[in-house]
């Protein structure tokens, strides 16, 4: 399962540079002066490459602990609802921070939702069953 996960985080991390390449969207405090940085990065700011990782690694642990557990329909409310929670908390932590808008932070959020369905519905089953023969 180590060689599936790498294989999400090279696709997530492609994905993210393609995009904030692509929309080349400025960070809060590059357009605002009254907005104040904790931190400064040199990178375009859409989507959030944080909040994209924490929606779709969070979602993607929660879907494959409800499938590899064969948990009840509350325990896997409850899986997904933390997952949600742990992801909502590091995008607001990024609006805290200065270093992403609201629309950059939903947008990662909203990316990284799909990334994990999709991934978790369509690509899992076939890429792991590859990587076994190999």
């Amino acid at each position: 399962m180590t060689v599936f996960n790498s294989f999400v985080v090279a696709s997530l991390t492609f994905l993210i540079n393609f995009l904030k390449l692509y929309y080349h969207d400025p960070r809060p405090y590059w357009s605002s002066d009254n907005i104040e940085a904790y931190q400064c990065i040199n990178q375009y700011g859409n989507p959030s490459g944080h909040s994209m990782v924490a929606f779709c690694s969070s979602l993607l642990q929660a879907f494959t602990l409800i499938k590899d557990q064969n948990l009840s329909k509350t325990q896997a409310s409850l899986s997904v609802g933390a997952a949600i929670l742990f992801s909502v908390s590091v995008a607001y932590s990024r609006l805290f921070l200065g270093v992403h808008s609201l629309d950059q932070v939903l947008f990662g959020g909203l990316i990284g939702i799909w990334m994990a369905i999709c991934t978790h519905c369509a690509i899992k089953n076939p890429v792991t069953k590859h990587l076994r023969k190999i």
